[in-house]
């Protein structure tokens, strides 16, 4: 008889979409923002919340600090004639079950 509570995890029966997180820098159907410079705006504040909060906060609230910090960036697009302020607003989705933290090294 399999326990359900043992020294060991029963993977029979997980949906293969359990504990999937996905970040995306946009919505699907905005484009995200790239500097030719420093390139994506979106991963540049990613690495830098997980080097700082990585080991510290769930990956929920990093992500709340990247989609936070990203939205907030207003961001020049468009020709020298015709330039508009954007902001770029970044989305995820989780199917996590527990907190989930970067262990500390």
């Amino acid at each position: 008889m399999n326990s359900l509570y043992g020294n060991y995890i029963q993977f029979e029966g997980l949906h293969p979409f359990a504990d999937t997180l996905i970040s995306y820098p946009t919505k699907w159907y905005d484009g995200a923002i790239r500097s030719p410079e420093t390139g994506s705006h979106y991963i540049n504040i990613l690495v830098e919340e997980l080097e700082l909060h990585g080991t510290k906060k769930s990956i929920h609230e990093v992500l709340y600090r990247v989609h936070y910090n990203t939205n907030m960036l207003q961001m020049k697009v468009g020709t020298k004639e015709e330039v508009k302020l954007h902001r770029q607003v970044p989305y995820f989705e989780s199917s996590l079950q527990k907190k989930f933290m970067f262990p500390r090294q």
